[in-house]
């Protein structure tokens, strides 16, 4: 699964990661589009760590449409306040993730 996640973060955002954890191995999610489709997925979550600190995404265009970088507490705080801008399996993972880093520190 590691491999799998260091190919697709290379390819869909031209990003080299060292250090490299699954944080919710459990995470999965079902949702239903506009379009009434039905997605029903079992997604694990992984936290990385730049191999290069400085280096930033040279996004894929056919894989990536849209994205920001932004400081975790930013990106929390966003999804506290606008949940309806994100997609719900994004607002969960994001909570969750973060209730994990509270208990470690």
């Amino acid at each position: 699964m590691t491999d799998a996640v260091r190919r697709r973060l290379s390819f869909e955002l031209g990003l080299d990661v060292g250090h490299l954890t699954c944080a919710l191995p459990e995470f999965a999610y079902t949702a239903t589009d506009a379009s009434g489709i039905v997605e029903n997925e079992i997604c694990p979550t992984f936290e990385a760590r730049l191999l290069h600190p400085e280096a930033r995404p040279t996004v894929n265009r056919d894989e990536v449409m849209d994205w920001k970088w932004v400081q975790w507490d930013d990106l929390t705080r966003a999804v506290r306040l606008t949940p309806f801008a994100f997609s719900p399996w994004a607002v969960s993972q994001i909570g969750q993730l973060d209730q994990r880093r509270s208990k470690q520190q």
